[in-house]
């Protein structure tokens, strides 16, 4: 359908929707009014790009951080690893950009998602580089007259263990969010299912529709600006004889406490004491 060809009524639902959506602080609005949009777009056969104004400033934009900043060649790969789980967790995508083979360029990552979104993964990635840095140093001091590992091994264990920590908190404060999406959306409208007949979390939950929409806007950037891609993944090394530091690093890294809206929200108390 072409956006001339759009009812009014329509174009401006959907239109306040967008600016409800993208203006809340409020993470249930924002997700209610992302669930809508879904609902309507699917409806009516629409791409968000039918009722957008072409003269808008575009919803989605792209950062590239170079990781050498964020790390040492001895450091592993905990830094890119740490960026690819914020992009997740704070719905954008991480795309790597390969500049060179050296083995100790870390190249860079790209990321793409709305801005306020691209600004939080980055304050917090930030962030979290910093604490860890100092939580590992004071780890080291405890456990340097007590380990086999040298100082090197240690750090890129810890490290490394430390990321899986906070990718599973995140993972655990994902899952809260749905189920109090769908605890919401049934007191709102109880006759409506959110999970269908195998137990599967149904689309219509507001959160998932709010990654719906924000991803469809992601893969049409990419697609306009960029082309075929390859997404930035996880290192999959083992810890292998370094448990020990990996898995205190692990039981460090959950329990930092990190803390986002849906919209990525205001940069300030992302990371808990």
């Amino acid at each position: 359908m072409e956006k001339t060809s759009l009812p009014e009524s329509l174009m401006g639902k959907l239109s306040k929707l967008l600016a409800l959506r993208d203006g809340t602080d409020n993470p249930a609005e924002a997700a209610n009014a992302a669930a809508r949009i879904s609902e309507l777009l699917t409806k009516y056969n629409l791409e968000l790009s039918d009722i957008k104004n072409p003269n808008d400033e575009p919803k989605v934009e792209m950062e590239e951080i170079d990781l050498n900043q964020f790390q040492s060649k001895t450091d592993g790969d905990y830094a890119r690893d740490l960026f690819i789980i914020l992009t997740n967790a704070y719905y954008c995508k991480p795309i790597l950009m390969m500049r060179s083979r050296h083995k100790y360029d870390q190249n860079g990552l790209a990321i793409i998602g709305r801005p306020s979104n691209v600004k939080t993964v980055i304050f917090t990635g930030t962030q979290l580089i910093n604490r860890l840095d100092i939580m590992e140093s004071d780890a080291w001091r405890t456990d340097k007259d007590y380990t086999e590992l040298k100082r090197n091994p240690y750090k890129r264990a810890y490290l490394r263990g430390a990321v899986q920590g906070i990718k599973e908190f995140l993972r655990q404060q994902r899952k809260a969010e749905i189920e109090k999406a769908e605890e919401e959306q049934r007191k709102n409208a109880p006759e409506r299912k959110t999970h269908t007949s195998n137990g599967d979390t149904n689309p219509s939950n507001p959160v998932m529709a709010l990654v719906k929409v924000t991803n469809r806007e992601i893969e049409d950037f990419i697609q306009e600006r960029m082309g075929k891609t390859q997404s930035g993944k996880l290192g999959q090394r083992e810890l292998r004889g370094e448990a020990e530091a990996g898995n205190k690093g692990y039981r460090d890294g959950y329990r930092m406490g990190i803390h986002g809206g849906l919209n990525g929200g205001s940069h300030k108390g992302i990371i808990g004491n």
